[in-house]
């Protein structure tokens, strides 16, 4: 399968890309693309990563929740928490 692509910008690009590397065209554009599929599956899987951790810390909030609370000598007092004697 050909890759062409007539686009002026493209072009203005690749030839910059070329200058500051002294890489082929072929190699410049298949550095840039090997370069921004790896960038792209790192933000993906951090994306991933971050939901899931999330979601741990959720599941693990919903369990807390569930168990029984302890006060640990702390006694409410309208919105306030005052230490009781022990």
């Amino acid at each position: 399968m050909a890759l062409t692509i007539n686009h002026p910008d493209a072009n203005i690009l690749a030839q910059e890309l070329i200058s500051y590397t002294g890489e082929t065209l072929i190699q410049a554009v298949l550095n840039a693309l090997r370069e921004r599929i790896k960038r792209e599956k790192e933000k993906h899987f951090a994306q991933r990563r971050t939901v899931r951790n999330w979601k741990t810390v959720c599941s693990i909030a919903g369990v807390r929740q569930s168990l029984p609370r302890r006060n640990f000598g702390l006694q409410r007092k309208g919105n306030d928490f005052s230490k009781t004697d022990l």
